[in-house]
């Protein structure tokens, strides 16, 4: 609830318009005057509900080793790559412009138009190794068993980003401000499902 007060709940509000308009059926024009609605629908509802269970499902069972007690490995290995779900989602949302175009001329999406793949591989690795100095320097150094935990779920956040932009792509000719946010959703989502995989 925290986080979602004070960073996401713009996020989530992407994520909810785009379910009202692409898990019904209607056509571009449709779709736009959608995503520009302040209301919310049956879909977004659902949508929604189903996207903040399953997040919560997964950080509750990627958390629950450390509420019964582990080693200082078992922390390193769950909590460090855990907490940087955050930074999986902001990636997915700034890959998206550089991949995709903007849908019109106007809107929060637009601005981040033409923005470079690399500087968004840079950006991220650039804040992923300053959050594992962190946990370094509170004598959590991470082994090298641990590398998939750290590489993978990334991944999973760069699938979620290429999908909600294949979506908008065919269903509106790019992106918009709620496929960023969409992206940002379902990029945490996909980090955190990733490395409960691996994990498990």
């Amino acid at each position: 609830g925290v986080q979602y007060f004070a960073f996401n709940l713009f996020h989530l509000d992407g994520l909810l318009d785009t379910a009202d308009a692409f898990l019904g059926t209607a056509d571009a024009e449709k779709r736009k005057a959608i995503l520009k609605d302040p209301r919310i629908g049956t879909y977004a509802l659902f949508g929604g509900f189903l996207h903040l269970c399953v997040k919560t499902a997964l950080l509750a069972a990627l958390l629950r080793p450390l509420a019964f007690g582990t080693d200082a490995s078992g922390i390193r290995r769950i909590l460090a790559p855990l907490c940087a779900y955050a930074l999986s989602g902001r990636l997915a949302a700034a890959v998206l412009p550089a991949r995709h175009p903007p849908a019109g001329g106007g809107g929060l999406g637009a601005l981040a138009a033409g923005s470079s793949l690399r500087r968004c591989i840079l950006g991220y690795g650039t804040a992923l190794l300053l959050w594992m100095g962190l946990f370094v320097a509170l004598g959590l150094r991470p082994a090298p068993s641990d590398i998939l935990g750290w590489a993978l779920p990334p991944l999973g956040a760069l699938a979620a980003s290429l999908l909600v932009g294949r979506i908008y792509r065919r269903g509106l000719g790019g992106y918009t401000g709620d496929a960023l946010g969409s992206a940002v959703e379902l990029g945490e989502s996909a980090h955190l499902l990733t490395l409960f995989l691996i994990l498990r």
